[in-house]
């Protein structure tokens, strides 16, 4: 059953550049990404209403735990989705029959990628250019100081905080000097919050 949705994934994959000439004698493919669409049904091949008890079921669990979310706490769970793909995925809550559903996805995984081919080590600079009417937030939650870039849309950058200045975390939405050299650390995907709140 694990293999399950392995086997369909449904998630687009893109080859970025073609197979060396065949003169070299020899062949090369770049790898593949995991392309992000915004508004799809599901994320890595993992239907976007799927619960804690089914997800489990399905994929081989690397991690579970529980942090906490706003103060209330919440069950996640880090699934292998192919190899170098590991993808922490948190719920809506904490119930114990497991019925919990998908909240969020994220990972720090270079293999995947936004519709313009950004990821993990781009600069959030190209991320501003390619998403014009996003927005960075920063501040403090529950597990610390956090800084992203989102969208507009339900996919998120995830930044290094520590390479904002301080004045950043001061208040929520605050407004702070943000380098656009620094470059994105992970991917999030909140499917249920297409207005970013």
């Amino acid at each position: 059953m694990k293999q399950m949705f392995s086997a369909t994934l449904a998630v687009f994959f893109i080859a970025v550049s073609s197979i060396t000439s065949c003169a070299q004698k020899s062949e090369s493919v770049e790898p593949l990404y995991y392309v992000l669409t915004p508004g799809s049904d599901d994320v890595f091949g993992i239907p976007i209403d799927e619960t804690f008890a089914s997800i489990s079921d399905s994929f081989e669990v690397v991690e579970a735990g529980e942090g906490l979310r706003e103060g209330d706490p919440y069950n996640f769970l880090v699934v292998k989705v192919a190899d170098e793909l590991n993808v922490k995925i948190g719920f809506d809550g904490v119930l114990s029959n497991g019925r919990s559903h998908v909240y969020n996805f994220e990972t720090r995984s270079s293999l995947v990628r936004d519709p313009y081919g950004l990821g993990v080590g781009s600069d959030l600079g190209r991320v501003m250019d390619a998403w014009p009417n996003g927005r960075v937030v920063s501040g403090l939650s529950d597990a610390g100081k956090y800084a992203r870039y989102w969208t507009g849309t339900e996919i998120i950058f995830l930044l290094n905080p520590g390479h904002l200045e301080e004045s950043c975390f001061i208040e929520y939405m605050p407004k702070c000097n943000i380098p656009r050299s620094i470059t994105v650390e992970g991917i999030a995907v909140y499917p249920r919050l297409p207005d970013g709140s």
